[in-house]
């Protein structure tokens, strides 16, 4: 009987050893301990560490390079022509990439989205280089005229007419004659300003072109009037987009969660968009919206606070931007707040016949929390459902006890490693 009684402490060290202690998962760090994020990019031989802009001829592929600096649970987001990509943490080794031959204006952006800890400060708002490609178009019209300086003209004032003016109007003139000819002269170009000459010509060159009637005596007044027709302007119009579906634990108190929303302009003039969002459930709400008035192209992060009360399951959220109506929709989904359950048991070692007290103690969860008993020598139908739980055993011998325990979304959770009680005989039972 002494050599078990020695064994039993050996045995129960073992098991410490063995099982070990949960390693605590290493959090994310804080916002306010970070440093300024910084994005740079290496693009055409330069390298911007803030926005700016290059030139490249129409149809040229740009190769660029880009490097983030930032707090490790960062989202990147690289946008550039007919192309983007995302991706978690930071990269100081830097990202290449190519983008299609280049057929229009357009540019290259790279937002950081910084969550931090969630559980203990707001996400820090983002931070974005945008670098604008200006292209340079090739020179189409020739001038039909040879003049001395045969240069193809940089127009100061890019006013493109988009109508040939091949006069097939008929204009009522004050002397009742319909004047029926087309008018021969298919210049696309109304010269109304000046066109510098690159150096050596220096004097810039400036020449009207009128329209003169063909007909002579009796109308010796030529007519001639400036045909400006203006091309109307391009309805302003745009376009919402997200990453995708959110999903977010809650905690024992608020946690913040974040995602980007894209407005990209499509055309016309870009004007301010004002955001909204619907579709959120009880218990969840906007913190913030970065840049909510911002115009297009642009990103706005929306910031949600979930309370500990919020429902579990999945919404469809929708945002929807001001002017024009225009939406963008995700699901949020809401799972429980993670939970561990420890009990133990007093005294641990009784008599026959004493009463032991078993405890389960709860971390996390959404209460209320309901209780199921189990072991040796506990009933099971139906299992003992209160907390703290106190029973008598009849027998000697270790008796293993555990409690599961349920939290108000269902969660589920189990006290792990179970409560052990070594009960002995007790002398002043008589055994018949």
């Amino acid at each position: 009987m002494t050599k078990v009684k020695s064994f039993l402490p050996l045995l129960f060290l073992c098991t410490l050893f063995i099982v070990g202690v949960p390693e605590k998962a290493s959090a994310i760090e804080y916002c306010e301990n970070l440093s300024n994020a910084e994005i740079r990019v290496d693009i055409l031989g330069q390298t911007f560490w803030g926005s700016g802009s290059v030139w490249v001829d129409q149809g040229t592929e740009i190769d660029f390079t880009v490097y983030t600096y930032a707090e490790p649970s960062s989202i990147n987001y690289i946008y550039y022509p007919n192309s983007s990509e995302s991706y978690g943490g930071p990269d100081r080794n830097g990202r290449s990439y190519r983008t299609d031959p280049i057929g229009g204006s357009g540019f290259i952006k790279v937002d950081i989205a910084q969550n931090c800890d969630a559980t203990n400060s707001p996400p820090l708002d983002p931070v974005e280089l945008v670098i604008n490609i200006n292209v340079n178009y090739p020179y189409p019209y020739q001038y039909e005229y040879q003049y001395e300086y045969q240069y193809q003209y940089q127009y100061e004032y890019q006013y493109q007419y988009q109508y040939q003016y091949e006069y097939q109007y008929q204009y009522q003139y004050e002397y009742q004659y319909q004047y029926q000819y087309q008018y021969e002269y298919q210049y696309q170009y109304q010269y109304e300003y000046p066109y510098p000459y690159p150096t050596p010509y220096a004097t810039p060159y400036a020449y009207p072109y009128p329209y003169p009637t063909p007909y002579a005596t009796p109308y010796a007044t030529p007519y001639a009037t400036p045909y400006a027709y203006p091309t109307p302007p391009v309805p302003f119009n745009y376009s919402l987009s997200n990453p995708g579906n959110v999903s977010v634990a809650k905690g024992s108190g608020t946690v913040f969660t974040q995602t980007p929303i894209t407005k990209t302009l499509i055309a016309g003039s870009t004007q301010a968009v004002t955001l909204t969002v619907s579709g959120l459930p009880s218990g969840v709400a906007v913190h913030s919206i970065s840049n909510s008035n911002s115009s297009p192209t642009s990103v706005s992060n929306i910031t949600f606070r979930v309370q500990n009360s919020a429902p579990v399951g999945n919404y469809l959220i929708t945002v929807t931007g001001s002017p024009l109506n225009k939406t963008t929709s995700f699901t949020l989904s809401i799972t429980g707040s993670p939970m561990t359950v420890t009990c133990s048991a007093s005294p641990s070692t009784v008599l026959v016949g004493q009463t032991v007290t078993f405890t389960a103690g709860v971390t996390g969860g959404t209460p209320p929390f309901t209780y199921a008993w189990s072991g040796t020598g506990i009933p099971t139908s139906p299992a003992p459902s209160t907390n703290p739980y106190s029973r008598a055993f009849s027998t000697i011998g270790q008796k293993s006890v555990q409690v599961t325990v349920r939290d108000a979304d269902s969660t589920q959770a189990a006290c792990n490693p179970v409560s052990v009680v070594q009960v002995n005989f007790n002398p002043e039972f008589e055994e018949y």
